[in-house]
């Protein structure tokens, strides 16, 4: 069974901002950045509980490569 996941305009707003320091720092990192949140975002929805909970309800999941979580 597959989760849904949200986000607040925060989160959303700092992803989109990690994304352009990547694209800035080298061309094509941004999307390298945005395609390991993805893949990481559909592995938390299909299994959430592997991730650790750090505040009630809320689980974090770290992005590999890339020192965001």
């Amino acid at each position: 069974m597959a989760y849904r996941l949200k986000f607040s305009a925060r989160a959303l707003r700092e992803t989109g901002e990690a994304q352009e320091w990547y694209e800035l720092q080298s061309p094509g990192l941004g999307e390298e950045f945005i395609a390991a949140m993805e893949l990481q975002l559909k592995r938390l929805e299909q299994a959430p509980l592997l991730y650790s909970e750090v505040i009630s309800n809320i689980r974090r999941a770290l992005l590999p490569r890339f020192p965001y979580g």
